[in-house]
């Protein structure tokens, strides 16, 4: 199986295998998964008005600094495999003090809103 099936399939309907090995592989798939659609979609939309009146939207990365993301498992099958991967990857982070608590890149200077 190709691993961009395995990514479909493990992000829609949880973990299927049987094998622990296999399992794992699934839980890894799955976090980077999330982390991949975290760095995409976790942003903040600013609305600001240029100087002709015409609406500006700029997409900011969210300070995750406080509250980092975490995935919701709510019953998913496997989700006990997938948080025990997660949590692994989080202490690892922790422990090198990698990330500095931003998703993605640093955000873009705001600009000066006019009134």
């Amino acid at each position: 199986m190709s691993r961009r099936s395995l990514q479909a399939r493990v992000r829609h309907a949880g973990l299927e295998s049987k094998d622990p090995a296999e399992l794992r592989r699934e839980a890894e798939l799955w976090c980077d998964q999330f982390e991949a659609n975290t760095a995409k979609w976790l942003k903040s939309t600013v609305a600001t008005l240029d100087a002709d009146g015409t609406p500006v939207l700029n997409f900011e990365d969210v300070d995750t600094s406080i509250i980092p993301p975490r995935p919701r498992l709510y019953g998913l099958v496997g989700g006990d495999i997938i948080e025990e991967v997660w949590k692994t990857r989080q202490a690892a982070r922790q422990s090198s003090g990698a990330g500095n608590g931003m998703v993605g890149k640093a955000p873009a200077a705001r600009p000066a809103a006019v009134h």
